[in-house]
């Protein structure tokens, strides 16, 4: 395409060419940093970043569940400072944090990594555990009660106030403690065969007001014994994997899936 202005050279017998705009640029970035390259987790890291040519601009992250997460507040594609909390390590080892930067010619990207520390170890019956893709979570120790039934188990941990049943079939199911000093330990209208027992307290509030608890289990073999025990949750890499570990009366380990609420048998 030729034109003719005014002011060209030699005037409207001279051709000259349509001046046309220069290709928009890739975005370039400058720097991205943090402030500390190790955290304990659920602590915050301050990253900064400058950039020029961009018209937009996301940090984003993959969680310990393997969620890709992003900042939600508004971000200036120049540059600023932004404090995130990493969910756990992303992947095991160091969580890649990435800054992206675009236009409408396309996108930049610059990564840091931030190893995250955890804030609570395994119980030393589970330090090899192999399942522990990230931090354990959750760990509490101390007063326990147990109590066999026709059809699987109870376990009740005083550290998070939960009550564990665990039936022959392989499922489990968790419920709150609700138990309080002065409620009714029993329901006297409820007669056990002999040789057998209604249970006690919260495990009786739970039997008792749970049916599809009380047509599972059945009556209880003994009367419940207390003892010293612990759990601990764990969430490894992947939105479904994690669970939790209880130890019961005998020592014995049971590894609680919360994908299918299924259990087993741990052997350390």
């Amino acid at each position: 395409m030729y034109y003719c202005p005014g002011d060209c050279p030699g005037g409207c017998g001279t051709q000259c060419a349509t001046p046309t705009a220069a290709p928009l640029a890739l975005p370039t970035i400058l720097s991205f940093t943090a402030d500390r390259t190790t955290i304990t987790e659920g602590e915050g890291v301050n990253l900064t970043w400058q950039a020029s040519g961009g018209m937009e601009v996301s940090i984003c992250w993959v969680t310990r569940q393997a969620i890709l997460t992003c900042v939600q507040d508004p971000l200036d594609p120049d540059g600023g400072t932004v404090t995130i909390t990493p969910n756990g390590p992303g992947r095991p080892g160091k969580p890649g944090i990435t800054l992206t930067v675009r236009n409408s010619a396309g996108s930049a990207e610059a990564h840091v990594e931030v190893s995250i520390a955890c804030a609570e170890d395994p119980l030393p019956e589970l330090a090899n555990q192999q399942m522990y893709g990230n931090c354990p979570y959750g760990t509490v120790a101390g007063n326990a009660a147990y109590q066999a039934f026709q059809g699987g188990t109870m376990i009740w941990l005083e550290g998070n106030r939960t009550i564990y049943v665990l039936y022959t079939n392989g499922r489990y199911e968790s419920y709150p403690d609700h138990f309080q000093e002065g409620d009714p330990e029993s329901d006297p209208a409820i007669v056990s065969p002999s040789g057998l027992y209604q249970p006690m307290r919260g495990f009786g509030l739970v039997w008792r007001t749970n049916q599809q608890v009380r047509d599972g289990l059945g009556w209880a073999l003994a009367p419940e014994a207390g003892f010293h025990g612990w759990g601990q949750s764990y969430s490894a890499v992947g939105m479904h994997n994690s669970g939790t570990f209880i130890r019961s009366i005998d020592g014995s380990i049971y590894h609680l899936s919360h994908m299918g609420t299924a259990w087993n048998l741990f052997t350390p």
